[in-house]
């Protein structure tokens, strides 16, 4: 995996703000399985802490490469 591969962030659309991903705890879960399945255990850890930032209609995690 590069250097690349590794600054990228998960977008949840569609589904924020009363929907069925409506808090940012939830939002981070999500991402963090999807991180985990696609990437591995090993990087999910080293992409933690997982930034959350709402998008009006999505939220955007992003990984901090620690």
């Amino acid at each position: 995996m590069s250097d690349d591969d590794l600054s990228f962030g998960v977008f949840l659309e569609g589904v924020a703000k009363g929907g069925i991903v409506n808090k940012p705890a939830m939002a981070e879960a999500i991402a963090a399985l999807v991180i985990a399945n696609a990437w591995g255990e090993d990087q999910l850890r080293r992409q933690r802490p997982l930034e959350v930032s709402d998008h009006d209609d999505r939220w955007l995690v992003e990984g901090s490469y620690n």
